[in-house]
């Protein structure tokens, strides 16, 4: 009776494994995309990580003086349009976290930048990276970026909270308002903090309904708070090619 059970059960499983796909979703994961629970990284597993990164490298950045780097905060913007100035694009990867800014931040070391603004670590909330982690990152960051021969400029821009109808938005931002004061600390004479999240949060410390779509990314208003942030950074006139001209 006890085989027929077991049997019976078997044949349950694989009837829904194949109607689910079971298997060839494993498969897919584990030998195709090398992607390991518990093991790979977020920013592996991320599929917007590899094909925007590859983008990144063709793009033609020859009169891009100003990077906007980071995750879905700074990649679904028209930076150029945003700013109205076409010296600046921005390299963000939507999901993205410190430790894929971290591999990818090299690749833009050969670009004639200026200034990096550097908006990252919602995700690694989200995905409860432990704090010390994110920091060490943006510190691993900054590091690299400052080994550059020429006179660069970084500025690390403090993460934004959430709304108050998100999700554990209240431990989250607790989390979020640790990384940023640890953010803070990193100024140094060529590297800044531009304190967004001040700028953007409700008197309860939530993000302001004012600015959000959806309780974590900034809507127009948001962004228009976050461009005059940035100008503040930037020069009136854009930076001028070799022939003299205004990019």
């Amino acid at each position: 009776m006890l085989l027929i059970t077991n049997l019976a059960t078997l044949a349950i499983l694989v009837s829904v494994g194949r109607h689910l796909r079971v298997l060839p979703k494993a498969y897919q994961r584990l030998v195709v995309e090398k992607r390991v629970p518990g093991l790979t990284s977020a920013h592996e597993i991320n599929r917007r990580f590899q094909p925007d990164r590859q983008l990144h490298e063709i793009y033609d950045s020859s009169n891009v003086h100003y990077l906007v780097i980071g995750d879905s905060l700074t990649s679904q913007v028209s930076w150029q349009e945003l700013m109205g100035r076409s010296d600046i694009a921005g390299r963000g990867i939507n999901g993205d976290t410190s430790a894929g800014v971290l591999e990818r931040i090299d690749d833009y070391n050969p670009l004639e930048w200026q200034r990096i603004f550097l908006l990252i670590g919602t995700n690694d909330v989200l995905q409860g990276e432990r704090t010390k982690q994110t920091l060490g990152n943006i510190k691993a960051i900054v590091e690299k970026l400052q080994r550059s021969p020429q006179q660069r400029k970084t500025s690390l821009l403090t993460v934004p909270p959430l709304a108050r109808w998100m999700q554990h938005a209240e431990k989250r931002n607790e989390s979020i308002s640790v990384l940023n004061e640890q953010i803070k600390q990193l100024e140094t004479e060529n590297t800044s903090v531009l304190d967004l999240a001040v700028l953007l949060r409700d008197d309860d410390g939530y993000l302001s309904a004012a600015y959000t779509v959806d309780g974590i990314h900034m809507n127009a208003q948001g962004y228009l708070v976050l461009k005059s942030l940035l100008e503040s950074s930037l020069p009136t006139t854009q930076t001028k090619n070799d022939h003299g001209v205004e990019n």
